[in-house]
């Protein structure tokens, strides 16, 4: 038996395996550990499904003569997926939100929880931060992620009324439209996964991802003010959520200009003035936020306010200024 994996010959010994079912669990086994998936197996010239149990997985090995296994990296299967989810999301809306009455109640929640499984496992597959990922209206896909949650729980135990339904429907055709955006995003956070694509589109994905980020980025710079009158009013709860949500967008910032450095080589330290490197920046912040830990811990609110408002927002509004200078790519010039 001759086994080959994308085209080339594998060296594959076999020991106990007794069918095709067992070649391919270990061959998947092998392929996982690589960071791989299988995506199709072809028998003696003969596709074989993977999706569901068939007479074919029985085959005896005796009876095999050529296996050809076609892998891919599970960041390219993911994106790959997110083509096949926007089909099934087709599917869904065609289908069974077009049934009247409670006939596709068990299809339309498997659909719900499929979809959002689905979507949530390419997220975390392409390490993707949702709250980054936009429409034209500056929706985010986790907003609309949870609300399609919400729904799900909400009509767990109870068939859909009118509302119901026409809310999902609203959903459904607000996710598609953030496929493509999610696609760039894995892109970029996965250049290496990705040595078709052009240098070239490339580009152009960073610039308009980064151009998201950097709406979330200048709408962020007003948090600090809330941050301090919601410690005044002693809405701590609230307060704290807003410098979570900060320092989420921080690490974004971070990821992105790593990406900037390695994957498109460029210097950042030509940004900036001498002293007012993007190294600096994140260091003085860093210590103001370490500053805020502080005092919290020893309740002493007004403080916190002050170092927020007064010191950590002049360098959150300078880190808005040099990625405007980043987003725009005029260092590919």
């Amino acid at each position: 038996m001759v086994i080959h994996m994308n085209k080339q010959p594998l060296d594959f010994d076999l020991e106990n395996e007794k069918n095709l079912s067992d070649i391919l669990m270990s061959l998947e086994d092998w392929v996982a550990r690589n960071g791989g998936i299988i995506q199709e197996v072809r028998v003696d010239d003969i596709h074989v499904s993977l999706e569901n149990e068939t007479h074919d997985l029985e085959k005896d090995v005796s009876s095999i003569s050529k296996i050809e296994v076609f892998t891919a990296s599970k960041e390219q299967h993911a994106i790959e997926t997110v083509y096949t989810l926007n089909e099934y999301v087709r599917t869904f809306l065609n289908d069974y939100l077009s049934t009247e009455g409670t006939e596709a109640y068990d299809s339309i929640m498997e659909g719900m929880r499929l979809i959002l499984e689905g979507t949530e496992e390419i997220v975390n597959v392409l390490g993707i931060n949702d709250l980054f990922v936009l429409d034209d209206k500056k929706k985010s896909l986790r907003k609309i992620l949870g609300e399609l949650a919400a729904l799900v729980e909400r009509y767990e135990k109870k068939y859909f009324d009118k509302e119901g339904r026409d809310t999902l429907e609203a959903y459904m055709r607000e996710l598609p439209l953030l496929f493509p955006k999610l696609i760039k995003w894995g892109v970029v956070k996965n250049l290496d996964k990705f040595p078709m694509i052009q240098p070239d589109k490339k580009a152009l994905y960073f610039t308009e991802i980064a151009g998201d980020y950097y709406t979330i980025l200048t709408e962020a710079v007003e948090l600090f003010e809330r941050i301090a009158e919601n410690l005044q009013l002693g809405k701590d709860a609230e307060a704290l959520g807003d410098i979570y949500y900060i320092t989420e967008i921080l690490d974004e910032y971070i990821v992105l200009l790593r990406t900037v450095q390695e994957s498109f080589e460029v210097d950042l330290e030509k940004l900036g003035t001498d002293d007012k490197k993007l190294e600096d920046l994140f260091r003085k912040i860093t210590g103001r936020l370490k500053e805020v830990s502080e005092a919290l811990k020893q309740g002493d609110m007004i403080s916190v306010g002050d170092v927020l408002e007064y010191e950590t927002k002049p360098l959150f509004e300078r880190l808005v200024e040099l990625l405007g200078e980043i987003k725009d790519f005029s260092f590919f010039c």
